[in-house]
């Protein structure tokens, strides 16, 4: 299951309220915006239904952000999106345990998953939102590199797959422009997922621990 960028900016609001220096709140923002999908995607592929899964969200960014959580990743001991799917497994499981605890989530920002917590190198789902997470910075990194009609144009091509005379009716390209349109950035991505792919998982610009 693929899951579209996640969207929710009341949740975002606020997870990040209360975090006083601009700029840790603007790493903090582009934290979310890069990884709640991911998060997102886990907990629905665990069997949650959206509001809750919504809720792992929460309870998931909250840990990290007011928690003090991030500070115990240790880059040496494996990717980053593994760490964070065995924070949200582990969430889940509580959730699903104890039902009164899903009204509690602030009481558990620091709570740690116990050592022998689901591990999810061998989880397909797992792989399969993490693809969709790297896909969605790659697209931001090419957005913010590329003219903004160009990219629509490209977006609408290669990432909806809308058909080209529909394409050719809502942008003013001709079939020739599409194609090299097309062409030249299908390959800029293909060249900026593997960077992409190393920055996340090794926690490349991952915000301060402790706003």
């Amino acid at each position: 299951m693929t899951y579209a960028p996640y969207r929710n900016e009341s949740t975002r609001s606020s997870i990040l309220a209360g975090i006083q220096d601009p700029a840790d709140a603007e790493a903090w923002a582009r934290f979310f915006d890069t990884y709640a999908g991911y998060v997102f995607g886990i907990a629905r592929h665990r069997g949650l239904p959206e509001a809750d899964a919504d809720e792992i969200v929460q309870q998931v960014m909250a840990g990290l952000v007011h928690g003090g959580a991030l500070s115990r990743y240790d880059r040496t001991r494996g990717a980053f999106h593994l760490w964070l799917a065995r924070r949200v497994a582990w969430r889940v499981a509580n959730y699903r345990r104890d039902a009164d605890a899903r009204r509690d989530a602030e009481s558990r920002y620091a709570a740690e998953p116990p050592p022998d917590a689901f591990l999810p190198d061998a989880d397909a789902a797992c792989e399969e939102e993490w693809r969709s997470a790297v896909l969605e910075e790659a697209l931001r990194r090419l957005r913010a590199e590329t003219n903004p009609a160009h990219y629509a144009v490209f977006h609408a091509s290669a990432i909806e797959n809308l058909p080209t005379d529909a394409i050719l009716r809502l942008h003013p390209v001709t079939p020739s422009n599409l194609y090299q349109i097309r062409r030249r950035l299908s390959a800029r991505l293909r060249a900026l997922l593997p960077a992409v792919r190393r920055d996340l998982e090794s926690g490349a610009g991952l915000p301060p621990a402790s706003p």
